[in-house]
């Protein structure tokens, strides 16, 4: 019989914890970021830009631009509205007139029909753009302008030929 019966039971209960605190010793990996955690990390902490002080009287008239005899927003009168529609966001108080032109084509109710839709399509792309916050009026063709108080004249222009 051996000295001490309770060493192989002592052995066998090392060897079993052996394996698990060898996991203990080996080393971390740090993997490299990627790009995009790299970019998220470089803005943490960062304040959100104030808008821009530009006036009113920097950005109206806005110039909305039409193909002839056509109701679809150019690209250059999509910019030009995506620009009006952030000063809008940083100045919601501010009232938004539309103003629409019809080509010199067609009969009167053509004509007004064709500045009914480009009103309406300027309307259409300011509240997808987000100015949900501004009063928008749009008016007839030929109508004067009725607001008295500073506000934002967007005028939705065709080729007028």
């Amino acid at each position: 019989m051996s000295r001490h019966p309770r060493l192989p039971r002592a052995l066998f209960v090392a060897l079993l914890c052996v394996p698990a605190l060898a996991g203990c010793l080996t080393p971390r990996a740090r993997p490299i970021p990627s790009p995009a955690v790299l970019e998220s990390r470089a803005h943490v902490g960062a304040k959100v830009q104030a808008c821009p002080a530009a006036d009113l009287a920097e950005i109206s008239p806005v110039t909305v631009t039409f193909g002839f005899d056509d109701a679809r927003i150019s690209d250059v009168g999509q910019t030009r509205l995506a620009d009006a529609a952030a000063w809008l966001a940083c100045h919601a108080g501010v009232e938004v007139v539309i103003r629409p032109t019809a080509d010199n084509h067609g009969d009167a109710p053509h004509q007004q029909d064709l500045a009914a839709r480009r009103a309406q399509a300027v309307l259409d792309q300011l509240r997808t753009l987000g100015a949900t916050a501004s009063v928008v009026r749009r008016l007839a063709l030929g109508s004067p302008d009725p607001v008295t108080a500073p506000h934002l004249l967007i005028q939705a222009d065709g080729r007028g030929w």
